[in-house]
């Protein structure tokens, strides 16, 4: 009986890694695919890692080798972690609302836009955004307000101090960047 015991329990253990090793795995590709629709510039990361017993996260170049993460500006690394958390509510069943506090206070104007045309509109079902008035200007607010529209068919809802007339924003696909399609949940 102790024999079975401990083979149940060894192939137990056996399971539990393997899972959590695919899980992990897919987490890694998720994170990965984020990260590169989300960054300007497309080459200097190939892959991320996560190790599934350590859960430590390495990214790779295109040479295959280790990037140092202090070799990212401050603006990827700010990408590098809303990628991270996109990449963990990616495949998450329930629909929870992202808050998302000065999301482009250290990021560059084409960061800036991949971010509200990227991520914004496929963040989640529900966007609640925490500003500074100097973030969202006119031109980030219409090409959010045309990404949201054209990405989930509902339109965008505001809640600001001023008015959304008081942008006098007249989003039309010339005017507004079209967003490409967003990476897949599953």
């Amino acid at each position: 009986m102790a024999n079975l015991a401990a083979r149940t329990k060894t192939t137990m253990q056996e399971f539990l890694r393997r899972a959590t090793a695919a899980k992990i795995d897919r987490l890694s590709s998720l994170v990965t695919e984020s990260f590169r629709f989300l960054l300007r510039k497309q080459t200097l990361v190939e892959q991320i890692m996560i190790d599934p017993r350590t859960f430590a996260i390495t990214l790779y170049g295109s040479d295959g080798q280790a990037l140092a993460k202090q070799r990212l500006s401050e603006g990827e690394e700010q990408i590098f972690a809303i990628s991270v958390l996109w990449g963990l509510a990616r495949p998450s069943a329930r629909s929870l609302p992202a808050i998302i506090d000065t999301p482009m206070a250290r990021l560059d104007q084409r960061h800036r836009e991949h971010l509200v045309e990227r991520y914004f509109p496929n963040a989640s079902h529900q966007v609640i955004i925490l500003s500074t008035d100097t973030e969202v200007d006119r031109r980030y607010y219409c090409i959010w307000r045309w990404s949201r529209s054209g990405a989930s068919g509902t339109g965008m809802a505001a809640t600001t101090k001023r008015s959304p007339d008081s942008f006098g924003c007249t989003c039309t696909a010339a005017s507004a960047t079209w967003p490409r399609p967003a990476p897949s949940a599953r």
